[in-house]
């Protein structure tokens, strides 16, 4: 796989996520164009590169979105890379049985991609919660609450992933997968 397309993706994803997703808000729900880049390239990149543009892609949504804490903006690295990180795994673990053309296959995995970092996630913020002097930045009462919100935005994310993973899907020969050899490309014998 070749970083400087990824690089670049990851970059455009954060600054469409943070300028203009929160328009298409339905329900405290703002769709994540980030995942959709990841579970992009976890379909077909390496399993090494694969599960390090997942970290590096959660750490890059940890800095960039700050949690409120206290009454000011607190960054910590670590809830979506390691939520991401486990996404990663599951849908490395799954993409043998998926058809990976598929936009809709796309959505599914977007889905399955945040409801394993949301789980992740909720689980990270909850056991720091049991720090004196600290709270979770959910705005429900409970974790529930707070994981029926990541829901509703898994849910949400996947139907904005079918545009993204379309358009992703166009610029397959920019990345280097292996394996995966352009339609234009023709072999000459020797």
């Amino acid at each position: 796989m070749r970083w400087a397309p990824f690089l670049v993706a990851m970059a455009l994803a954060l600054v469409v996520d943070r300028a203009f997703m929160p328009v298409l808000e339905i329900g405290g729900a703002v769709p994540l164009t980030l995942a959709a880049l990841v579970a992009f390239v976890t379909l077909f990149a390496g399993r090494n590169a694969a599960w390090f543009a997942a970290v590096v892609a959660g750490a890059a949504h940890d800095l960039s979105s700050p949690e409120l804490w206290g009454g000011r903006e607190l960054v910590v690295i670590g809830p979506w890379a390691l939520g991401f990180a486990f996404g990663a795994g599951l849908l490395l673990s799954l993409r043998a049985s998926l058809v990976r053309r598929n936009v809709l296959t796309m959505a599914l995995a977007v889905f399955l991609l945040l409801m394993t970092a949301s789980l992740v996630w909720c689980a990270v913020w909850s056991a720091r919660a049991w720090l004196p002097e600290s709270l979770p930045p959910w705005q429900t009462d409970t974790v529930f609450g707070a994981f029926g919100g990541q829901f509703r935005t898994a849910l949400w994310s996947s139907a904005v992933a079918i545009p993204v993973g379309w358009a992703l899907s166009r610029t397959m020969g920019l990345w280097g997968f292996p394996g995966f050899t352009s339609r234009r490309t023709t072999i000459v014998p020797r």
